[in-house]
């Protein structure tokens, strides 16, 4: 996955101009395909790419919270500490991977002692500025620990490409220090159950109009009363 911007911004002294981006794909190799798979690259969007969330604003917040005196606090104030613990957690990279869905492309489970800080929309998200050779590296590492090899995987799946080429990069799966989460030391919420009254939006409305109510009226019957 490779994000790049629509426009480039130049810049010539007082003046300021947005062209079209010239910038070839790292992603695509000289026969236009993916130099990790040998597939196609599809391109998505547009999409925002900008800073998701303004820390300041989400820490501001999260002071609040935790001053609120136990008594004034809101229904939700566990919740709230959660999810916005877990965005001021997120990294500022737009879009994320789903770990689970990465190395199912490999045939290969995802390694257990592998703890990852993911983001606040979905529980399976891995947010990482490491570039997309690094996590293929991951898998391949995985995959040769699991005895998950290139032979397994059809002729031309995606899978096969990957798992032949050579590991590049130093791969440990050593649980590192700092990989524990604020979240996760403090047993915060950091998914929300979809239970409880009055959670989430209302079914959506039933039955139908009649002439009346919408302020229409039908002719007089010919039917005497």
């Amino acid at each position: 996955m490779e994000v790049l911007p629509i426009l480039r911004k130049i810049e010539d002294g007082k003046s300021l101009k947005y062209c079209s981006s010239i910038v070839r794909q790292a992603l695509m190799g000289p026969d236009n395909k993916c130099i990790h798979c040998g597939h196609p690259v599809h391109h998505v969007g547009p999409i925002y790419i900008g800073p998701m969330h303004n820390q300041d604003f989400v820490n501001g917040i999260l002071t609040r919270l935790r001053e609120t005196r136990e008594e004034e606090r809101l229904g939700t104030h566990n919740r709230l500490m959660g999810v916005l613990t877990n965005v001021s957690e997120e990294i500022d990279v737009p879009l994320y991977y789903e770990h689970d869905q990465l190395f199912n492309v490999v045939k290969c489970s995802v390694p257990k002692a592998v703890n990852v800080s993911g983001s606040h929309c979905n529980p399976r998200a891995l947010k990482t500025d490491a570039p997309t050779q690094f996590l293929w590296d991951i898998c391949r590492v995985a995959a040769k620990e699991a005895n998950v090899t290139a032979e397994r995987h059809d002729e031309r799946a995606p899978g096969r490409k990957i798992l032949s080429d050579p590991i590049r990069s130093e791969v440990s799966f050593k649980l590192h220090p700092k990989a524990t989460q604020q979240t996760k030391s403090d047993q915060m919420v950091r998914f929300q159950c979809n239970k409880g009254k009055n959670w989430g939006p209302k079914s959506k409305a039933k039955g139908s109009i009649n002439s009346t109510l919408a302020g229409f009226y039908s002719k007089a019957s010919d039917d005497p009363e």
